[in-house]
């Protein structure tokens, strides 16, 4: 199997990074997430700016998540915790 950048959660849902690479997907996802409002005004107008930053900020986040899921070892479930 590939190597693992991201481990399930201990509880709850999800996983959190594990590695440098997960590190870097999240670090990648946060920047790209933060570009200012005003750079899409300046690439797409001030009508179309709002709509075009939620479908690109849409895009990233299901891309993240496809790619965490994807690289972590044994899925996603919910987790309670280890047990005793």
């Amino acid at each position: 199997m590939a190597a693992t950048w991201f481990r399930r959660k201990r509880f709850g849902y999800g996983a959190t990074p594990a590695s440098w690479q997960g590190w870097l997907a999240t670090a990648v996802l946060i920047l790209l997430v933060a570009v200012p409002y005003s750079v899409y005004v300046a690439l797409v107008g001030q009508e179309a700016a709002a709509p075009v930053r939620i479908g690109v900020d849409v895009a990233l986040i299901a891309g993240y998540v496809l790619l965490a899921h994807r690289k972590t070892e044994g899925g996603w479930r919910w987790q309670w915790g280890q047990r005793r």
